[in-house]
This record gives C-alpha cells, sequence and structure tokens, in this order.
C-alpha cells in the first residue's frame, strides 16, 4: 500500500497542538472552497499511481486521495495536475498539496522545498498561511528550531487573521 500504514493526515489547520496542559486541541479547518472534495472511485484504490482523471477532476481525486492517506497516489496526481498546466488560482494548492503529501510520508526536507515554492512562486496565494505553518512543522521535524519559528513569527505578522496565524502564534507561546 501507498501510504506505507500512515493514517491520513488532518488539514494544517486541523494539526493537534501541544498546549502547555499536556492537552491537545484542535481548530477549526480552514479548506478553502477549491479543496472540498467528494472521495471518488479512482481516488480510494491503494495504488500509487495517479488517478486516472484530468483537469480539475484530476485535482479533486487527487485530493480525496490525499485525505484517504493515499499520498503516493495523490502525490502522482498533484504532479499530473500541475504539470499539465492549471489555471493560475490552482497552481498554489497544487504546490501546497505536492508538500502535503510529501509531509505525509515523511519527506519533510521535500515538503519544506514545496512549501517554499508556495511562499516564492505564488505570493498572493490563498494557501501561502497554511503553507508557511505547515513548513513551520517540517522545519521542526528537521530539528531546525530557530527557523521553524522565523516562519511562525512571519506568519503571524503578516496573516494575522488567518486560522494558521492563530494556531502559529499559539505554537509561538507554547515554545516559551
Amino acid at each position: 500500500k501507498s501510504t506505507g500504514g500512515r493514517v491520513a493526515q488532518p488539514d494544517v489547520t486541523n494539526e493537534k497542538l501541544a498546549t502547555t496542559g499536556g492537552s491537545s486541541k484542535s481548530a477549526a479547518p480552514s479548506a478553502t472552497k477549491k479543496d472540498v472534495a467528494a472521495p471518488s472511485k479512482a481516488a480510494t484504490t491503494s495504488s500509487s499511481s495517479a488517478p486516472k482523471s484530468k483537469g480539475l477532476r484530476l485535482y479533486k481525486d487527487s485530493l480525496a486521495a490525499y485525505r484517504a492517506g493515499e499520498y503516493g497516489t495523490a502525490l502522482a496526481g498533484f504532479e499530473a495536475f500541475l504539470s499539465a498546466g492549471p489555471k493560475a488560482d490552482y497552481v498554489d494548492n497544487a504546490l501546497y498539496w505536492i508538500g502535503e503529501c510529501h509531509y505525509g510520508l515523511g519527506d519533510f526536507t521535500r515538503a519544506v522545498s514545496f512549501f517554499e515554492r508556495v511562499m516564492e512562486e505564488q505570493p498572493d496565494g490563498n494557501k501561502v498561511p497554511d503553507a508557511m505553518l505547515k513548513m513551520s512543522l517540517a522545519l521542526d521535524q528537521l530539528g531546525n528550531r530557530d527557523r521553524a519559528e522565523q516562519v511562525l513569527e512571519t506568519l503571524t505578522q503578516r496573516y494575522p487573521m488567518t486560522n494558521a496565524a492563530q494556531l502559529g502564534a499559539k505554537r509561538l507561546a507554547d515554545r516559551q
């Protein structure tokens, strides 16, 4: 199976954050309308090949595969979607979900590189705050605590009203 026994990752803004009291809380999801997809038959297979669909259906099938914990399938699908030259408003989403797939597969270095691409290539995209939050989590996994904190500080300053920034502020406060 392509997930290697891993369970599906929650959306970044559903990430459970440790609190100083040792319990965890979950924030409300910040999924965009573009991220909502019903699972399809193609996306629920255990194969690591891309879903067989095209265009926006490929994006939705890949997202469903990701949410089912089939990161290899989702990764192949998002890469195929991105290489097909999607509409500009889906590029940041595709880059973000590719980063999420790498994170889910435990490849935190590649995850960071795709989250950086979201910020660099799509600076006005709707996925930038989420990419920054998830990039900080990946950096923590890589043992780069200082850079993770810098990313969180930038996130909370630039996007203070987003769920991602609120979770970032909580992570920063918990580090104190």
